[in-house]
């Protein structure tokens, strides 16, 4: 697991493991009730998915009653209770300790300007190829036009793990990027959507001809979302607004991260970008809030600015 996006994600979820506990009538011999464990259970998948080594086996052993419980509450006797929450406070500190010793080598290792990439499903050189050349149309042409620069600054193992320097233009060009994942993101939902509709009709065993004009409708549907993405990305950014081709290659730069989404792909700015750059990309980690956000724009909502 890369060690940048278990520090990522670890970063924001590690004060949720402290477990929450009522004591009945304030008797602190009776019994206990630990609460909101959807919240805990949550952290603890994390914990589990990119830094499984911080979990001992008897802090496992412990936790392994609500790990399995599908409560939101937990009543237990005082010992337990105590066990509980000395696991949990255990967890917690291996996790800040581990926080605090990547963090200052990630950090002196990033750049501000860069985004981290993660592929995933890479398991042959055409796969890899074919991945790389999604990503030169996904940043290129849009970051070149206003001036800007696209390097590969580092690759990592595990999931393929590229690091692209997303430099110049002021940082406009990471914004440009954050709004181009975003758009991407959108149009991947309706698209989604958009099949599970379709499907729902064959169904219904409605006629073919009828069938092939909603299946159009779709088509043309995302295709007019995704001009429209392009043409507000083009007046946000582009100083020749009125260039050749300029909507077609932004469609051609929104259509290539769309497809490295569908393949897995995940988007994070620097874990060194500055508190103006950060919330401007999707938390992928969270699918939720993801799901949430690209309703909200969807609906008329703000993207990067």
């Amino acid at each position: 697991m890369n060690n940048k996006q278990a520090y990522r994600i670890l970063s924001k979820v590690y004060p949720l493991l402290e477990l929450k506990k009522h004591d009945y009538n304030n008797d602190p011999d009776k019994d206990h009730l630990f609460y909101d464990l959807p919240v805990f259970r949550d952290a603890y998948e994390k914990v589990k998915l990119f830094a499984p080594y911080l979990i001992t086996p008897l802090i496992r052993r412990i936790l392994e009653p609500i790990e399995n419980s599908t409560r939101e509450y937990y009543p237990t006797d005082k010992a337990s209770a105590e066990a509980l929450i000395n696991a949990s406070v255990d967890l917690m500190s291996s996790v800040i300790r581990f926080i605090n010793f990547v963090g200052p080598k990630e950090f002196t290792e990033a750049t501000e300007e860069s985004l981290d990439v993660e592929l995933k499903h890479i398991d042959s050189l055409e796969e890899l190829e074919k991945a790389a050349n999604l990503l030169r149309r996904s940043f290129n042409t849009p970051v070149l036009e206003i001036g800007g620069q696209v390097t590969v600054e580092k690759v990592d193992s595990g999931s393929v793990w590229i690091t692209l320097g997303i430099i110049g233009a002021a940082g406009m060009a990471l914004k440009l990027c954050a709004n181009l994942i975003w758009a991407a993101v959108a149009i991947q939902n309706k698209a989604r959507e958009g099949k599970v509709f379709i499907e729902h009709a064959r169904t219904l065993e409605i006629k073919n001809d009828y069938l092939e004009m909603l299946i159009e409708a779709e088509r043309k549907k995302i295709q007019l979302i995704e001009e429209g993405e392009a043409q507000h990305i083009i007046s946000m950014y582009m100083a020749d607004k009125d260039s050749p081709n300029l909507n077609n290659n932004m469609r051609g730069s929104i259509e290539a991260i769309g497809a490295l989404i569908e393949k897995g792909a995940q988007f994070y700015p620097s874990i060194k970008a500055s508190d103006e750059i950060k919330p401007l990309f999707p938390d992928f980690s969270i699918k939720e809030l993801l799901e949430s956000k690209t309703k909200l724009l969807s609906e008329g909502g703000q993207k990067a600015e």
